[in-house]
This record gives structure tokens, sequence and C-alpha cells, in this order.
């Protein structure tokens, strides 16, 4: 088995078909929701105010539900908790997250990459 290490993984947010943001996920931890409390701010009525979070040690990436009202799902499954890889499609209420191992920007939109994400916050 092929272990890639030192390989950035990030997260693509697409608003729309010309509008997302490239997140690096490094460690610590990435809250998601409505709320404006959270890393990254999603305005959508199908999104909890504390929907979910992301946290990555060493190099392992995880998302875990946090009592959401219409729940967390990867690749078309609900979960509670699991482990991420590159890949990976999130869904949070009609809010989609696709994970890439090394995500390029794309060719037209609104991209802003981000090395911080603790530090930082989006409103989508």
């Amino acid at each position: 088995m092929k272990k890639v290490m030192n390989q950035k993984r990030g997260m693509l947010l697409k608003r729309g078909t010309n509008d997302s943001v490239i997140m690096q996920l490094e460690q610590g931890e990435i809250t998601l929701g409505r709320a404006e409390d959270n890393s990254v701010v999603i305005d959508n009525k199908t999104v909890s105010a504390h929907h979910a979070r992301i946290f990555t040690y060493f190099s392992v990436s995880y998302i875990e539900d946090t009592g959401s009202t219409n729940g967390t799902f990867l690749n078309g499954k609900r979960i509670k908790k699991h482990i991420l890889n590159p890949g990976d499609v999130i869904q949070l209420g009609e809010f989609r997250l696709n994970l890439e191992a090394n995500p390029q920007e794309p060719a037209q939109g609104n991209t802003t990459p981000h090395q911080a994400i603790n530090t930082q916050k989006f409103a989508f």
C-alpha cells in the first residue's frame, strides 16, 4: 500500500458553478454551520447553526456531525463521524464540499487559498 506523505489536502467549497474557495486542511479544527461563530459560515436554511466539524491530527482528517437537523452525508451516506479521503464529497443540507488531494484554482471564479483556516472566516 502506497502512503503519500507531505501531500497538501484541501476542500474545494463551491457556492455555484463559478464561485468557489479552496481551504487547506491543516492541524486543528474547522467548524461549519450557519452561525457566525463558525470557521466556515454557510448561509443556507438547510444547514444547522453548528452543523459539523472537521478536525485534522497529523496527516488524517475526520468529519463529525455535531447534532445537525438534516444530517451530514459523505459520498451519499449519512454519517456521524468518518475519516476523510481525497475524492470524498461532503454534503451539509443542500451544500456540497469536495475533498481533493491537491486542490487547484478553477479557471474561472472567485477563489481564495487559505493556510490558517482556524483564524479565517468564510461566508457562503
